[in-house]
């Protein structure tokens, strides 16, 4: 079995009497675009940090591609903590030059991580006529220089517009169509839940919970009925085992299941009960459910 791009084994760090990260492990697989999700203080820039041998852990360990961290390994990685300092009157394409000469990584690539982040058209603009969007694409473009394994992006959407954020986006997911593993921090769920194929929340500094965003969606689903004799129908379902639970919400019931379930087969137990519905639907959990109870959780 191939061994992780990342293992991250119970990794501590506290700043005076503040935990920031507590026992922290995690391992994410060659090719996975994974989120770490968590509201503001929840640790994830410290877990960055750390990852990136900027911040020193209080305890615990990790490895890069199997190995103990080293600075040949981190070469391997590309990195977007902060926006980096770009000279305002020069080119978009001069500023990675410099970028590549700090690198040692030659200026091949330049034309084509400009393509690849939609600057082509404004490489020779000056940097300070760039739009915040367009600032942070050629970021990641600086990011990608040397051609990483890994990106590692912290909050990348920050201070974006709508249009800006939907560009971050697309450029994500089409970096992580060319086999880059990409670990990407957020406190948008909306971009976790579009963008990441696993996620992990972390919530003061401690994971709550973690998966593939496909299985997390899929986790708990329940069913949307409706029919003119609500009370009737719910007897019906309360018969059966199928369902953990069943509330009443908008004129309707939901009722969760213990199992899956074929709707035509449910629709067919009701009709024999002599329930006719007039609206049935599968609803899949959302992720910003999934957190919202995980963090109710730990407040507890």
């Amino acid at each position: 079995m191939e061994s992780p791009v990342l293992e991250i084994n119970n990794l501590s760090k506290a700043y005076g009497g503040l935990k920031a990260l507590d026992q922290f492990s995690l391992k994410i697989p060659k090719g996975e675009i994974c989120g770490i999700l968590g509201p503001n203080g929840s640790g994830k820039t410290t877990t960055l940090g750390i990852l990136l041998d900027i911040i020193k852990s209080d305890s615990g360990e990790y490895y890069w591609f199997g190995q103990h961290p080293s600075d040949i390994l981190r070469r391997r990685i590309g990195a977007l903590l902060e926006a980096p300092i770009f000279y305002p009157y020069l080119s978009g394409v001069r500023n990675l030059k410099i970028i590549a000469d700090i690198k040692d990584c030659g200026y091949d690539q330049i034309d084509h991580l400009l393509d690849l982040v939609g600057l082509t058209s404004r490489k020779n603009s000056k940097y300070k006529t760039f739009s915040l969007g367009m600032k942070q694409r050629l970021a990641i473009a600086s990011a990608l220089m040397g051609d990483p394994e890994v990106l590692i992006l912290d909050e990348p959407t920050n201070g974006l517009d709508p249009k800006g954020i939907a560009e971050i986006r697309e450029l994500i997911l089409d970096i992580g169509k060319k086999g880059v593993t990409i670990l990407l921090a957020s406190h948008l769920l909306d971009e976790v839940q579009k963008v990441c194929t696993h996620v992990v929340i972390l919530d003061k500094g401690k994971k709550l919970g973690d998966g593939k965003v496909s299985q997390v969606l899929n986790d708990s689903p329940s069913v949307e009925l409706a029919a003119d004799n609500l009370d009737q129908l719910r007897s019906s379902l309360e018969e059966i085992s199928w369902f953990s639970e069943i509330r009443e919400e908008d004129g309707m019931l939901i009722a969760h299941l213990k199992q899956e379930i074929a709707p035509g087969e449910l629709n067919k137990f009701l009709v024999d009960q002599g329930i006719y519905l007039n609206h049935l639907a599968m609803r899949k959990q959302s992720l910003e459910k999934y957190f919202f109870n995980l963090l109710s959780g730990n407040d507890a």
